[in-house]
């Protein structure tokens, strides 16, 4: 859901509980019954602190035009420590013959995407081609002229399979857009109409169920409950172990605060060379895979006995 639309909906739901009252109704009493309706309600800690993250702004925003001298305190509530899972990378290729299966070009490619560059769902259908590099390998998220201050987009390197697949794709697609639906020819040849993708919702939930039909029919296990947002979950995932959490945060425009709060068991590798750099006072990366050389110990050579000359 768009950050806009859910500001729409705390807006509303915060203006049915206080009415037309005034800023003097904003206090402890009336926040406990606030929340205590919310949880009634069946909404989240998260989604309960996002409505007070509203209420809390906008009374910010009146003191500072002078429509009010203080702002009342609005406390946040304690939320449960997240645990994002992720997908492994069977999984993954499931998803992929899934996509395939069904003839989503455009889901398997943005699958791509989302795994390879941790990027989120909006800033992948937003991508067009004058913001792709196929010589450097490069790709830029950002919107030009767009500050995406809050949720933020990244410049980010793309593998050289992911390359070579939009080389490809380049060469019979018409559009500015990256992902569109169809790229196919009609039957006179020409090329058909493409237009970009607003949205994947249900194309995903279908490849998602194709997936899970095949791994069914394998004999094999079903995937957890996919969304398109669990791909950037599990694009960190996959990374932390073997990457620097710095090139991760850079990566994916991820802040480190981030990366340790909800991926900081993937960290650990990184943390133990830490450790291991502290105790002994050098860099040593891998130490527990890696071991220093042994030596080579030549055997000796035998000496050839010569043979007395005659005469």
């Amino acid at each position: 859901m768009p950050s806009a639309e859910r500001a729409n909906i705390a807006i509303k739901h915060l203006k049915e509980f206080y009415g037309s009252g005034t800023v003097s109704l904003v206090n402890a009493r009336s926040h406990a019954r606030y929340v205590a309706q919310c949880v009634a309600e069946g909404k989240s800690p998260g989604t309960i602190n996002q409505h007070l993250v509203r209420l809390r702004a906008a009374l910010k925003r009146a003191v500072r035009n002078g429509e009010l001298a203080t702002a009342p305190f609005v406390p946040a509530l304690e939320e449960p420590d997240p645990r994002p899972h992720a997908l492994t990378r069977p999984q993954i290729a499931a998803l992929l013959r899934g996509a395939r299966a069904l003839g989503y070009d455009h889901i398997a490619l943005f699958i791509r995407f989302a795994v390879y560059t941790g990027a989120r769902r909006g800033a992948i259908l937003q991508l067009t081609w004058d913001r792709v590099d196929l010589k450097a390998g490069t790709v830029d998220f950002r919107l030009p002229g767009v500050n995406h201050s809050r949720k933020r987009r990244a410049a980010t390197g793309i593998p050289t399979r992911l390359v070579a697949s939009l080389r490809r794709l380049r060469k019979r697609q018409t559009g500015d857009n990256v992902i569109q639906y169809h790229n196919a020819r009609n039957s006179d040849g020409e090329r058909r109409t493409t237009r970009p993708i607003k949205g994947v919702k249900r194309a995903f939930r279908n490849t998602v169920e194709a997936a899970n039909k095949m791994l069914t029919k394998a004999g094999e296990k079903k995937l957890p409950h996919v969304t398109p947002h669990v791909l950037k979950h599990t694009a960190a995932s996959l990374a932390l172990p073997i990457v620097s959490a710095w090139i991760v945060s850079g990566m994916m425009a991820t802040s480190m605060r981030t990366l340790q709060k909800v991926y900081g068991k993937h960290m650990m590798s990184d943390l133990k060379a830490g450790a291991e750099t502290l105790a002994h006072g050098r860099v040593r990366a891998n130490h527990a895979q890696k071991q220093p050389p042994k030596k080579v110990v030549r055997k000796p050579t035998k000496k050839r006995k010569m043979l007395p000359r005659k005469g």
